[in-house]
């Protein structure tokens, strides 16, 4: 029999995955029901714009994808942004701080004094628990913290004001949901990165990335699994293409997909397996691009947004700020993320979601009113993994107990770190798992 691998999926998990397998000598076939390849990570083309619509930067702490770049020949193509800031609004001021020099953050005037002062009494627990949240691909090893709400800790450990004008801002910014939604364990994981936090992206795009990879790849797209089966030492796949099902043998399969719609797949697992991949949650945004006539100047990249200044607005992007050649010269691009409760409140059209946003983000940058070219939504109704207090305990669980004769292996960035760095990761795990087995 042959040892040929079905991935499902190709997402930057699925596209780890193979990857890692081809440079084993593992054939593989990817199966994908968009397309296009890359998921999450995918630059859309509006105009003469090209829009990051999912992950908008890589950071320098990405050490998984930073080796993949250079290891397919795109060192050439990453750019350092070219205003690698970030800014807080808050009382009518954009308040701002270096991303690649923390220490800027001593002149950062966002928060009270106090408040910044108050940061020291987190102290004690990262000087506790730094060896075991210093890589976000190793935070299984702080899964013996006191895992409590990344909220709570915070303003007990600092200020109320930190906790709401500087954390929650933050983690809406990143993660597209509150603060109050994150476990301490992730909230440290994060804050640390905070260290190596130079940003990149890339000339044509983040989806250059993807598209690059799954170039060599055998993918069939427009191909929907409905179910992956292990019978004995083999693994039944069927698939449908719009058209018809059709089933294919395998020696063992990756699946890549959403962790919810996992038990919807795979058959056979265990009434746990089942409930704890039907437990993983996502958060909402419906991001929306517009794009201006004229460039938008400020002197950083992102923006976090305080409590009481937006009803739906989480946070911009400004697109001019990566210096590719995403944006044509003489125009700008706003890439606005929206908050995961008015997503979900939401019961209007999609223009009627654009013109809102669009409306708002003129208030924070009033010179580009009269200037925009187009409104431009993205839905996301599952944009980044939540991982609340437990989530990582429960997953190491998981991976402890995963079955050794198991030739189904399950990859994704809700099983490391919520993040570009975790899905391809995991993907490359995965497939060590398969070709430990196959060998």
């Amino acid at each position: 029999m042959d040892n040929h691998v079905a991935v499902i999926g190709a997402g930057m998990a699925g596209l780890g995955a193979a990857y890692s397998l081809r440079q084993q000598g593992i054939p593989c076939t990817v199966f994908e029901p968009g397309k296009k390849a890359g998921g999450r990570m995918t630059t859309e083309k509006i105009g003469d714009f090209h829009v990051d619509t999912g992950a908008s930067f890589v950071v320098k702490y990405f050490k998984a994808v930073s080796d993949l770049v250079h290891e397919i020949g795109m060192q050439d193509e990453m750019r350092v942004l070219a205003r690698n800031a970030a800014s807080l609004y808050r009382d009518g001021k954009f308040h701002t701080v270096s991303m690649s020099n923390p220490f800027t953050a001593l002149t950062f005037r966002g928060v009270s004094l106090k408040s910044q002062l108050s940061m020291i009494g987190v102290l004690p627990d990262y000087l506790k628990h730094f060896f075991k949240v210093n890589s976000f691909l190793n935070a299984y090893k702080g899964v013996a913290i006191d895992d409590e709400n990344a909220y709570d800790w915070l303003k007990r450990r600092t200020s109320q004001e930190l906790a709401d004008y500087l954390g929650d801002p933050v983690c809406r910014a990143l993660c597209m949901y509150p603060l109050k939604d994150m476990s301490k364990l992730n909230f440290m994981a994060y804050s640390l990165s905070v260290l190596n936090m130079k940003l990149y992206s890339f000339r044509e795009g983040m989806g250059s990335v993807p598209a690059r990879l799954s170039r060599d790849l055998d993918i069939r797209y427009g191909a929907r699994v409905t179910s992956v089966e292990q019978k004995g030492g083999r693994v039944e796949v069927s698939w449908s293409d719009g058209n018809r099902t059709q089933t294919g043998d395998y020696a063992a399969a990756v699946v890549a997909v959403w962790g919810d719609l996992v038990p919807e797949i795979v058959k056979g697992l265990s009434p746990l397996e089942t409930e704890i991949f039907s437990s993983t949650q996502y958060s909402t945004t419906w991001p929306v691009a517009i794009t201006t006539d004229v460039p938008i100047h400020n002197p950083f990249y992102g923006v976090y947004i305080s409590p009481g200044e937006s009803e739906c607005l989480a946070s911009f992007g400004i697109e001019d700020a990566k210096g590719n050649q995403n944006v044509p010269p003489g125009k700008g691009c706003l890439f606005c993320v929206t908050k995961e409760e008015f997503v979900r409140s939401f019961k209007g059209t999609r223009e009627q979601f654009g013109e809102i946003v669009a409306r708002d983000a003129v208030k924070f940058f009033p010179y580009i009113q009269g200037h925009i070219t187009g409104i431009h939504v993205f839905r996301w109704d599952r944009a980044v993994e939540k991982m609340p207090p437990g989530r990582f305990s429960i997953l190491h669980g998981l991976n402890t107990q995963w079955p050794k004769d198991r030739r189904v292996f399950v990859a994704g960035a809700y099983l490391i770190a919520p993040c570009t760095d975790g899905a391809f990761t995991s993907g490359r795990q995965a497939a060590e798992k398969v070709a430990k087995v196959l060998n």
